[in-house]
């Protein structure tokens, strides 16, 4: 499987104060997904109770798909001050939709701090959960990732 994500957002602070300032955002993610499975196939059935099972070897890939999952999301952040060059960060994303058959959901969770190296360069290390589960016609995603992360960041 290989997913891509796209993610672009407008993010808007209403508090601020010498130290701290909090945001919302609005936003998209669109995940590019390709997925391929190749290798033995092989099912068992119950026969009066015997179980009987066979095996198929297979030649190549035997599912090829790919999709496109576009999903807009709302969130909220906030920055921290240590000092001149040290902020601590955390934002959320979150989104949910059902219409007819299709319905998904979105998750975005980070906490960082993050150092400035000049006005315009930072770096910056986190934690990151992501969730994403969505089904539309007959294909069922679901894709979760959580671990660290490192970030360089340009301002301009």
């Amino acid at each position: 499987m290989d997913i891509d994500i796209l993610s672009a957002g407008y993010g808007y602070s209403f508090y601020q104060n010498a130290k701290t300032e909090i945001g919302g955002s609005l936003g998209l993610h669109v995940m590019f997904i390709e997925m391929g499975f190749s290798g033995d196939i092989s099912a068992c059935v119950n026969n009066a109770g015997n179980i009987i099972c066979n095996s198929t070897a297979t030649k190549g890939e035997v599912v090829d798909e790919s999709a496109t999952a576009p999903l807009p999301d709302i969130g909220l952040w906030t920055h921290y001050q240590l000092t001149d060059d040290w902020t601590l960060n955390a934002h959320s994303q979150f989104f949910y939709l059902k219409i007819d058959q299709v319905k998904g959901y979105l998750a975005d969770l980070n906490a960082s701090i993050s150092y400035q190296i000049n006005p315009n360069w930072d770096i910056e290390l986190g934690y990151n959960y992501y969730i994403v589960e969505a089904d539309w016609d007959e294909i069922q995603l679901k894709y979760n990732y959580q671990g660290p992360m490192v970030n360089f960041a340009y301002r301009f």
